[in-house]
């Protein structure tokens, strides 16, 4: 049987790859990837969504006006200063007006952290840009997604990372929210007008070139489109509100567009930039806004407060640069993209954080069907193929693309284990898809992004056989870098639980040792914070040792 393997994305700009490779009887091929290495445009590889979502398109009764600035829901203008660094103030002004929208109170998020996180690693993983140059909005929303931000101002200003390394700086603070839901939005503008005022805010780029500015710097409007990208001037905003009035003659003398209307937008060039404190408006009929030769725009629908006992389990942290899918040849040699696929990720659950909470994936497969496993390891410590054994934790149906986090409330086996989704669009004729971390590289085979995808974490299970991901790479496509899966394990844990503690009494004491010798002797349950306290080795199981280094602790304290 030939398969192909695809990936769904947007058709970018300037630089490609390309892989066709051949191996025992199958034949797999690559799609050509491409992306933007301007300054400042920040374009989305994951692909435009192509089914509006009726979570964000349903409401067609809006006001012909409205501002999340005189709601309260925006906070002030930021100056970016010299760095090619829109990208990253689009993003946290969005996830600012988030915050505010849940109430969770004002906040001034460090640029700094996320800008000096976007870069390489000592080990040559990581986005391989430079300090305070351009990136893509799949560096901003990977970041939100895996917790690693957002960190404060107040603990790491602009450009204090100068000098600095990231380890240096990553040691300051910790992300006090977490993103756990963004939407990739449609070109739709009832659909983009409704995340404006559901969440705040949306993330979204436009040309800056200096030609479509009416005199004061109010008002832009693309009144023509350019053959180069270097004359785009790709610029990132945050989009905060709207106005159907908006007088088409506020723009542009002698270059107005068709219409009335237009977009407010929070822009990063500070406050004192024009006359109406730092913000633009943008023309309904601008044809750079919401243009995919620029950005895929998004918002930001859900964040949670982060505690002391809140984890995320993850196998990448760099969030999804593509969705991953697979195709096959049928019988007349046509390529039929596969409908239903389970993608898992395998995690050491040998921790304190035993109640899993909710489930975060990232997909583009819209109107499909999702389904979220428990899936125990088989006696080779691979995830059961044995769908009998899963547990299923939740379903529901994809109903926009983008990330989003799945509750399941399930008390986890102590132990590794794997947390699998199932994607299904067979109802529909949608192909399965899901987030990964793939590799970018542009036309001179510089690589823009390398991943530290790692073996034996990522599998997929289709038509009854299960597959490791970077084995599937390397024999597909002789690709020794691979990808891991985007699916996230939120859990949460009992407040004050602590080794060596089994009756959780708040003290270590002979009870402790005299109830796990029980446990051994097989005249006692363990609940599952039990297991986590006695297993003082960590080594998943409970034993002699573990006594042993109790009664040492306890004669040694």
């Amino acid at each position: 049987m030939k398969w192909i393997k695809q990936l769904a994305v947007t058709v970018m700009i300037l630089a490609s790859i390309n892989a066709n490779v051949v191996i025992s009887n199958a034949e797999f091929t690559r799609n050509k990837k491409k992306v933007v290495e301007s300054s400042s445009a920040s374009v989305n590889v994951l692909g435009s969504q192509t089914e509006i979502s009726s979570l964000i398109s349903a409401d067609t009764t809006l006001p012909t006006t409205y501002s999340s600035v005189d709601k309260g829901y925006v906070t002030h203008v930021r100056n970016q200063g010299s760095h090619n660094t829109c990208w990253i103030y689009s993003s946290l002004a969005t996830l600012e007006s988030a915050l505010l929208k849940k109430g969770y109170g004002n906040f001034d998020l460090s640029e700094e952290h996320l800008d000096i996180w976007a870069t390489v690693r000592e080990n040559g993983t990581g986005w391989t840009r430079e300090l305070n140059s351009g990136s893509l909005f799949d560096t901003a929303t990977g970041y939100l997604a895996s917790w690693q931000g957002a960190r404060l101002e107040s603990q790491i200003p602009y450009d204090y990372a100068k000098g600095r390394t990231f380890e240096q700086i990553d040691a300051i603070g910790t992300a006090e929210y977490g993103v756990t839901d963004i939407v990739i939005l449609p070109k739709d503008r009832t659909a983009i007008k409704n995340a404006v005022r559901e969440y705040g805010a949306v993330s979204a780029n436009f040309s800056s070139n200096s030609i479509f500015f009416n005199s004061d710097k109010t008002a832009v409007y693309a009144y023509k489109t350019f053959s180069s990208v270097s004359q785009v001037q790709g610029h990132a905003i945050s989009i905060v509100g709207w106005d159907d009035n908006y007088a088409k003659e506020n723009f542009r003398t002698g270059y107005n567009p068709p219409h009335d209307g237009a977009w407010l937008c929070k822009n990063s060039w500070g406050s004192s930039y024009n006359s109406i404190g730092g913000y633009l408006w943008i023309s309904y009929d601008d044809p750079y806004l919401f243009s995919d030769i620029l950005s895929t725009q998004f918002a930001i629908k859900d964040v949670m407060k982060i505690d002391d006992n809140t984890k995320m389990y993850q196998v990448e942290n760099y969030g999804a640069t593509y969705d991953f899918n697979i195709a096959q040849t049928d019988e007349n040699g046509m390529s039929q993209p596969v409908k239903d696929i389970t993608f898992i990720n395998k995690f050491d659950f040998t921790d304190k954080y035993g109640y899993l909470e909710k489930v975060m994936f990232e997909s583009l497969a819209v109107g499909t069907k999702y389904t979220v496993y428990y899936i125990p390891l088989n006696g080779s410590g691979v995830p059961t193929s044995l769908e009998k054994n899963w547990i299923t934790l939740a379903s529901g149906t994809v109903d926009y693309s983008g990330y989003r986090s799945v509750p399941v409330d399930y008390e986890l086996p102590y132990g590794k284990g794997a947390v699998g989704v199932r994607i299904d669009g067979t109802d529909k004729d949608i192909q399965s898809t899901l987030g990964c971390d793939e590799w970018l590289q542009n036309s001179s085979g510089k690589m823009l992004f390398l991943p530290d995808a790692k073996k034996d974490t990522s599998y997929f299970k289709y038509d009854g056989s299960l597959y490791e991901l970077l084995d599937f790479y390397q024999d597909s496509f002789d690709d020794d870098i691979g990808s891991n899966f985007v699916i996230k394990a939120i859990t949460k844990c009992d407040d004050g639980i602590q080794k060596y503690d089994v009756n959780n009494d708040g003290s270590f004491s002979l009870s402790d040792i005299l109830l796990t010798q029980r446990y051994l002797l097989g005249m006692l349950p363990f609940s599952r914070n039990q297991l986590y306290t006695a297993d003082i080795n960590s080594n998943s199981t409970i034993s002699l040792s573990d006594i042993v280094l109790m009664q040492r602790h306890f004669f040694n304290a």
